[in-house]
């Protein structure tokens, strides 16, 4: 019976842990590597039907939520 009330508790600090990321069991660590963090608040955009040759345009907007530079290297429509 103790070892089922141990395995409980272990998993209830585990499960403790996770919801604190991590701070329950573990120190946080002070010297955060700092990393950019892409948001874009809408994703995908639905164009109407328009006539063949006409331009459409449509601004993304994507924002930068981390704390280094953020570089785009990229884009591709999909």
């Amino acid at each position: 019976m103790k070892n089922i009330k141990f395995l409980l508790r272990w998993m209830g600090l585990c499960v403790l842990s996770f919801m604190l990321g991590g701070s329950a069991l573990a120190e946080e660590k002070p010297n955060k590597i700092p990393a950019p963090s892409v948001l874009v608040p809408a994703p995908f955009f639905q164009f109407e039907p328009v006539l063949e040759g006409k331009d459409v345009l449509h601004d993304f907007i994507v924002q930068n939520k981390g704390d280094a530079e953020l570089e785009i290297i990229k884009v591709q429509p999909g």
